[in-house]
């Protein structure tokens, strides 16, 4: 997905001096041309990566999916392989193999990274667990060992996730055979229904971190208030400490969204003090994903997100204009003012 008219980073630099600006593998290529681009992507919030490796295509992205961060991994998850409150195993199964086109060792890095419900879960659709007893022959079965053969590894499923399933399993036992016995544990005695609602709720806690809230306290930016709450940039402080999380940084695709608008334009280009830009960044990267979450968009749905964020901008722009009065002028004192939920 191509963005359209003048970059927005050139635009808003303010804005997007942290988000990372790719829209196809050139534009990646170029990025890394950049003698600090790891460092960059390091220090990306994990959605504005997960957006740009979804822009450039997972299969095209293997440079940043090797330097994201154990949390950016994690999040890459959180935000593509969920359906609502299910665990979306076919989205699981892209990441699962794009990482181990990288590689094993990335693979297992990407495997420490996730909830172990969730490794528990996609394993326990395709494999079957027999214990293995020393006196006793071995059941007449293709089974994967465990070091320790005390334990036969059946692969139940079929096609790519059979495939992925074998070396995914081959990696963890050759690089991190603790992870493989705590996971056969989890597979043996642990229902699918309690890994998927731990794995559930685990999500849902970091996610609303940074505004992905239920669908009905999302609902509540849609709600009539008597009069606009006012609240000075000045005086905002985040709501949690890690700034990586609540996305100080707005995602590159978020600022693309924000043009064309008269009057939230003009405010945004009067922003320049780097606290306030960050105090705003954070209210409408959380703002959006709230509208993501009443139009029960994944993440990872780029063609969907793109109206979703229109509607932001689009809302936010009359809103400018009543505070207003229709006074352009007016509007970088009123984004001061006033945050941009109310």
């Amino acid at each position: 997905m191509k963005l359209e008219g003048p970059l927005p980073h050139q635009q808003l630099s303010v804005f997007a001096s942290g988000s990372l600006w790719m829209s196809s593998r050139s534009d990646l290529e170029e990025f890394l041309e950049n003698s600090s681009s790891a460092d960059l992507v390091r220090k990306a919030t994990y959605q504005d990566l997960f957006l740009a490796i979804k822009t450039v295509g997972l299969g095209d992205s293997q440079e940043l999916l090797v330097l994201a961060t154990p949390e950016q991994r994690c999040g890459f998850i959180d935000l593509d392989c969920w359906r609502k409150d299910s665990f979306h195993r076919a989205s699981f199964l892209e990441w699962l193999a794009a990482y181990l086109q990288c590689g094993p060792e990335e693979v297992i890095s990407t495997a420490r990274a996730a909830d172990p419900q969730i490794l528990a879960l996609f394993l326990k659709e395709n494999v079957d667990i027999h214990v293995l007893e020393v006196d006793e022959p071995h059941p007449a079965l293709p089974l994967i060992l465990t070091p320790d053969q005390r334990f036969g590894i059946e692969i139940t499923g079929e096609g790519t996730g059979a495939t992925i399933t074998r070396l995914l399993l081959d990696a963890i036992f050759r690089f991190d055979p603790s992870l493989g016995y705590e996971l056969i544990d989890q597979i043996r005695w642990d229902q699918r229904i309690s890994l998927e609602e731990e794995a559930y709720q685990n999500k849902r806690r970091r996610l609303e971190e940074i505004g992905f809230v239920d669908y009905y306290e999302a609902l509540s930016i849609y709600q009539e208030i008597g009069e606009v709450v006012t609240s000075p940039v000045k005086n905002l402080e985040t709501e949690h400490k890690d700034a990586k999380r609540v996305s100080s940084t707005l995602p590159a695709l978020f600022v693309a969204s924000l043009a064309p608008g008269q009057y939230l334009w003009r405010a945004l280009h009067f922003i320049q003090d780097q606290r306030e830009v960050e105090v705003v960044s954070q209210q409408l990267a959380a703002l959006a994903n709230r509208i993501l979450s009443v139009h029960s968009v994944t993440p990872g749905d780029l063609e969907k997100i793109r109206p979703a964020l229109e509607e932001m901008r689009d809302t936010l722009n009359l809103g400018f204009e009543h505070l207003t009065h229709g006074q352009t002028s007016l509007a970088p004192g009123t984004m001061k003012q006033n945050n941009m939920q109310a």
